[in-house]
C-alpha cells in the first residue's frame, strides 16, 4: 500500500516513519512532499492508495475528483477540523475520510497561556532589549492575571484544558459554547454565558472553537464593539474566526487592547515556510505586526513531541482500519459526518441572537427574591424556599404560600415576558390542561403558577399500572390539543414539562391533575405560517425538522410528544446518548439523527421530509446518515420492536412520520384506539 503525505515537513516525516516502523511495519510505504495539496500538485498522488493532508491543503471538488481518478480511496487528515474538504463530494465519491479528533489539547491550551503572558508581560521585547545591554523597564508594565475575567469561547477538550490552567491563575472564568457548559460549570466553577456577556465582561477572550459556516468572522466589527474596552483577544484555533481588518481598526481605536494570534485568516501560502528573504505582499498581516500590542506566531500551538507522535499514530491507525476493511462507511459517517453536523449546529453568534439565548443578559439573582410579594391580584405570596436559582442564564423559581395554597413564583426574562402574557391571554378560560399564570408580579418580572407536586419525568419511573400511564398521557395530550386549537405551539415538549398533582395511598397512586407547563418558548403561529431557523427544544426530545432548523409547527410538538409516550410507557429516553456511547470525535447529535432515521424513517416519509426541508443544508446531513445503513448496520424500525403493544406502535408511528405533513394531529391522537377506555 502507498501513502502520500502533503505539506509534510521533516518533523512530520520523522514521526510517521518512526511510528510506522514501531507499530505498523508492514502497513504501507510513505512518500512525503513538503508542499501543499492543490489542483497543481494533485498529480503527485497518482497510484497512491491514500493521501495524508494538513490544515492548509485544498480538497475541493476538483482535487477530490482528481484523487479519485488516480486511484486514491482514503483521505487522512492530520488535524481535527474538516473545513478544508468538501465533505458531500468526498462522501459521494466513496472516500474513506478520517481525522485526528484530538491531539494533545494541553499543548494548544498551554501555548494560549504563553501568548497571553508574553503579550501581557512583554517578555519577547524584554528578551531583545537586555541582549543589547538595556535593562530599562519602561514600556514593560503588565497586569496580574489573578482576579481578572477570562472568557473561553468553545468548551471542548482544548477550551476545557485552557480553563483549568486559567483557574490555577486565580481567574474568573466565563464560557460560551452552543453545546452548553455543564462540565465547565461543575468542574471549573465557571459561568456559562452568552457571547454578548462574555465579550462585555472579559479582560481576556480566548478562542477555542472550530471554523464553520456559523463561526467564520465570529470576531468582527459588531462583536468587537461589544468587547470590554482594552481587552485582549487570543486565537489559537482557526484564523477565519477573526475578521482581520476589523481587528486592525479596533486596535487603532483602542477598543482592542491586545491581539495574540497563532493562526491567521490568509495563512495558507505563508505559514510553515521561510519567507525571510522575500517581500510579503499581505498588507493586512504586515500592518498587524506593526502594532506593539500584537503578537503573531506561525500556527505552532500544537507543535510538541507528544502531539506529533499522536498525530502519526492516530493517522496510521485510521489507515489500518481502512486497509483491513474494519470500517469503510462508518469512519466517514461518524468522524467526517460529525464535523458536517457540527458545521450546521447553532453558531456562537446564535447564542447572542436567538430569543432563547438572549436571556443570558443577566440581572443579579440575589436581588430578585424577597420574603414576600404582592401580585396584581392583591394576593400576598410568602416565600417558603428557593427551588432553583441560577445566575447565567438567570433562572429563579420560588415556592410560596398564600393562605392555605401553595404557588410557584417564576422569574421570566423581559425578552419572554410579553410573549408569555400573550400566550396566557389567548388560552385564558380555554385550557384546563395547560399551566397558565394565576397572577403576575410585574415589577419583578415574575409569573405566579399553581403548585403541582411533580412531573412526568420522575413519576413515570414509579411502579404504575398501564391504565395510570395511559391516563397521564391522555391528560398531557389534552394540554397540547388545547394549545394547538388556539394555534399556539409549545416548541419544547419533554417529559419534565408536564406537571402532575398526584397522591400515594394504600390503594396506589391517584392522579388529580396533569398540565403542560414551561411556556416561556411557546409561540402563537398564525395558520399557514411556521417558525424557521431555530433548533427549538431539548436535543433528546426534538423533532428532525427542529434539528435541521426547518419549519417548526404543531407536528413538531407531536413528534416530541411521541417520545414522551415511549418514555412514560417503557421508561426509556430513546434519544439519550451516554458518554460511554461516544467514540472519539463523535457528536451526540450525529447519533440522535441516526436513531431518528433508523426508528422512524420509511421511504416515503424520508423523501417527504427532504421535500419539506427544501433548500436546507441539513438535507445532506440526513442523506449521509441514511447512506450509512447496510447489512452490518441495519435500521431498527419502531414498528418491529419486540415487547411493544401493536396499538401503541400504531399510535407512535402515526405521530413520528418523518414527514411532518403526514403526522396525525393532537385531536386525532386522542381519538386513537390505544386510548380507548381511558
Amino acid at each position: 500500500m502507498k501513502l502520500t503525505l502533503f505539506s509534510a515537513k521533516s518533523y512530520d516525516t520523522h514521526y510517521f516513519n518512526q511510528t510506522l516502523q514501531t507499530f505498523h511495519p508492514d502497513l504501507t510505504t510513505i512518500t512525503a512532499h513538503p508542499f501543499a495539496l492543490t489542483s497543481s500538485t494533485v498529480s503527485l498522488a497518482r497510484s497512491s492508495d491514500a493521501v495524508c493532508v494538513f490544515v492548509n491543503d485544498t480538497l475541493d471538488a476538483t482535487v477530490l475528483h482528481a484523487l479519485h481518478s488516480y486511484g486514491v480511496r482514503a483521505i487522512l487528515l492530520r488535524c481535527a477540523g474538516f473545513n478544508n474538504i468538501d465533505l458531500p463530494v468526498a462522501e459521494a465519491l466513496g472516500f474513506f475520510v478520517a481525522n485526528v479528533p484530538s491531539y494533545s489539547p494541553e499543548a494548544v491550551a498551554e501555548f494560549a497561556v504563553a501568548l497571553i503572558q508574553t503579550l501581557n508581560r512583554k517578555t519577547h521585547r524584554a528578551y531583545n532589549r537586555v541582549r543589547e545591554g538595556n535593562f530599562n523597564l519602561e514600556g514593560f508594565l503588565g497586569q496580574t492575571l489573578a482576579g481578572k475575567t477570562v472568557g473561553v469561547v468553545g468548551l471542548g477538550r482544548i477550551g476545557m484544558a485552557f480553563a483549568r490552567i486559567m483557574k490555577g491563575f486565580g481567574c474568573v472564568l466565563l464560557g460560551a459554547d452552543p453545546y452548553g457548559g455543564e462540565e465547565f460549570e461543575k468542574e471549573i466553577g465557571g459561568s456559562y454565558v452568552g457571547m454578548d456577556e462574555l465579550l462585555g465582561r472579559s479582560d481576556v477572550v480566548s478562542l477555542h472553537c472550530p471554523l464553520t459556516e456559523g463561526t467564520r468572522h465570529l470576531i468582527n466589527a459588531e462583536s468587537l464593539a461589544k468587547l470590554k474596552r482594552g481587552a485582549m483577544v487570543v486565537n489559537t484555533s482557526r484564523g477565519g474566526l477573526i475578521h482581520t481588518r476589523d481587528a486592525v481598526q479596533a486596535l487603532k481605536d483602542g477598543r482592542l487592547g491586545g491581539l495574540a494570534l497563532d493562526v491567521y485568516e490568509e495563512e495558507g501560502d505563508l505559514f510553515y515556510n521561510d519567507h525571510s528573504a522575500e517581500i510579503i505582499h499581505d498588507d493586512t498581516l504586515m500592518r498587524l505586526m506593526t502594532f506593539p500590542n500584537v503578537l503573531v506566531c506561525g500556527h505552532q500551538a500544537f507543535f510538541t513531541r507528544e502531539a506529533l507522535s499522536e498525530i502519526a499514530q492516530v493517522s496510521l491507525n485510521n489507515l489500518e482500519d481502512w486497509a483491513k476493511k474494519r470500517s469503510f462507511v462508518r469512519p466517514f459517517k461518524t468522524r467526517a459526518y460529525s464535523a458536517l453536523v457540527s458545521s450546521r449546529l447553532p453558531s456562537y453568534r446564535s447564542i447572542v441572537s436567538s430569543r432563547l439565548h438572549r436571556r443570558a443578559s443577566t440581572i443579579p439573582t440575589s436581588s430578585i427574591h424577597a420574603d414576600e410579594y404582592i401580585g396584581q391580584s392583591g394576593r400576598h405570596y410568602k416565600v417558603e424556599r428557593v427551588l432553583q436559582e441560577e445566575s447565567s442564564p438567570p433562572r429563579q423559581v420560588l415556592l410560596a404560600t398564600a393562605g392555605d395554597q401553595r404557588f410557584i413564583l417564576k422569574y421570566i426574562h423581559e425578552v419572554n415576558f410579553e410573549d408569555l402574557q400573550d400566550v396566557n391571554r389567548r388560552l385564558h378560560n380555554n385550557a384546563s390542561h395547560v399551566r397558565l399564570a394565576q397572577d403576575i408580579i410585574s415589577e419583578k418580572s415574575m409569573f405566579v403558577f399553581e403548585y403541582l407536586t411533580g412531573h412526568l419525568l420522575h413519576l413515570a419511573q414509579k411502579d404504575l399500572s398501564l391504565g395510570i400511564r395511559k391516563k397521564l398521557l391522555k391528560e398531557a395530550l389534552l394540554g397540547i390539543a388545547e394549545m394547538h386549537d388556539k394555534d399556539i405551539v409549545h416548541t419544547d415538549i419533554k417529559a419534565d414539562n408536564f406537571f402532575v398533582n398526584w397522591k400515594q395511598s394504600d390503594n396506589g397512586i391517584t392522579i388529580d391533575k396533569v398540565q403542560l407547563g414551561d411556556l416561556e418558548d411557546a409561540v402563537y403561529i398564525p395558520p399557514g405560517s411556521s417558525m424557521l431557523g431555530k433548533q427549538a427544544g431539548n436535543w433528546m426530545w426534538r423533532s428532525p425538522e427542529a434539528h435541521a432548523r426547518g419549519r417548526v409547527n404543531k407536528p413538531s410538538d407531536i413528534f416530541s410528544f411521541a417520545l414522551v409516550c415511549i418514555y412514560v410507557v417503557h421508561k426509556r429516553v430513546i434519544f439519550a446518548v451516554g458518554d460511554d456511547e461516544l467514540d472519539e470525535g463523535i457528536d451526540r447529535l450525529a447519533i440522535v439523527i441516526e436513531r431518528q432515521i433508523s426508528y422512524f424513517a420509511d421511504k416515503d416519509g424520508f423523501h417527504g421530509f427532504l421535500e419539506y426541508l427544501g433548500d436546507n443544508p441539513w438535507a445532506s446531513v440526513f442523506n449521509i446518515t441514511l447512506s450509512g445503513f447496510n447489512q452490518d448496520n441495519p435500521v431498527r424500525p419502531f414498528s418491529l420492536w419486540q415487547g411493544v403493544n401493536d396499538d401503541f406502535k400504531s399510535l407512535i408511528c402515526a405521530m413520528t412520520n418523518l414527514d411532518p405533513r403526514r403526522r396525525i394531529t393532537a385531536r386525532q391522537a386522542l381519538a386513537h384506539e390505544w386510548f380507548d377506555g381511558v
